[in-house]
């Protein structure tokens, strides 16, 4: 609640605890009751829900291949050169092995003559 007031959401007190029950009852997070308060903690990393949620959203809108939802992502969206780079890093493990080495060599040569 603190948190969220922080962020300058002024939500009330048993409006958060509701929304963090129904996320507890989901398996999101995972609650202790500490004197009064409620101590909710996450059972589920940032990262792994969001993973959940794509693959599900890749399910739901395109017959479960997610190359469509990725472009849609990504056209007319700016990366800056280390956003790029870690895309580029990613497909290149992605890709076999020897592939992935081979485009690695290329590209720090290439990296090297500038």
């Amino acid at each position: 609640h603190e948190r969220l007031a922080g962020e300058g959401r002024q939500w009330a007190y048993t409006t958060v605890l509701t929304f963090l029950t129904r996320l507890e009852a989901k398996g999101y997070v995972a609650s202790e009751k500490s004197g009064v308060a409620h101590v909710f903690r996450p059972l589920v990393s940032r990262d792994n829900l969001l993973r959940q949620k794509l693959v599900n959203l890749a399910t739901e809108l395109c017959d479960g291949t997610a190359s469509p939802l990725v472009r849609a992502l990504v056209e007319g969206q700016r990366f800056s050169a280390d956003e790029i780079n870690q895309f580029r890093r990613l497909l290149d493990e992605l890709e076999s092995p020897a592939a992935a080495d081979q485009k690695r060599r290329k590209r720090r040569n290439n990296e090297d003559r500038r």
